[in-house]
């Protein structure tokens, strides 16, 4: 199971990408408030690039090939809860906080290629530059103003593997008392 947090990010990342280049067409059709988000992942390979497995420790990288080997395939899910206002849906604040995010991964460059949007759907290519070329694809969609889901394709060069995430976020109310 991810922390909460992570599975938020994820969420917040859905809706930073969706919310302002959807808004270019209408305004993204989702209700602000309290939404909780269900995110599935599933990893297979090895999606480190080879050339970070070739600095590790000859023990350390074992560890972590017989680990990623151990979890291959099998789906990891994790619950958490997300305040969302209008403003984060209308002033790309989320955009600002994966933004955030980014450096936090050390994403030195982005670059976003739309391959479709609607006010309740959007395709997306990400190439993120860091100490090696990560590439997302993400589709998110407004399946109503009460449900989100997305889904995403994490490659990075020069690896054998790959990460996908399935989200699936509902409105749980106006109100979001106790979501930090």
């Amino acid at each position: 199971m991810h922390p909460p947090t992570f599975a938020g990010r994820v969420f917040a990342a859905a809706v930073a990408l969706a919310a302002p280049l959807c808004a270019q067409a209408d305004s993204f059709n989702a209700k602000p408030g309290a939404w909780e988000t269900t995110t599935v992942i599933v990893t297979t390979g090895n999606p480190m690039p080879d050339a970070m497995l070739a600095k590790m420790p000859a023990s350390m990288r074992a560890r972590y090939e017989q680990s990623m080997a151990a979890r291959s395939g099998k789906p990891s899910t994790g619950v958490s809860k997300v305040c969302l206002t209008a403003k984060d849906f209308d002033q790309n604040r989320w955009l600002k906080m994966e933004d955030e995010d980014d450096k936090e991964d050390n994403c030195a460059k982005k670059t976003d290629k739309v391959i479709f949007k609607s006010a309740s759907k959007l395709t997306l290519e990400r190439v993120c530059s860091a100490s090696y070329v990560q590439t997302a694809l993400m589709t998110v969609e407004a399946q109503g103003p009460e449900r989100i889901v997305s889904s995403v394709d994490i490659t990075n060069a020069g690896s054998r593997g790959k990460v996908h995430m399935d989200t699936a976020s509902r409105w749980l109310g106006a109100s979001c008392a106790g979501i930090q």
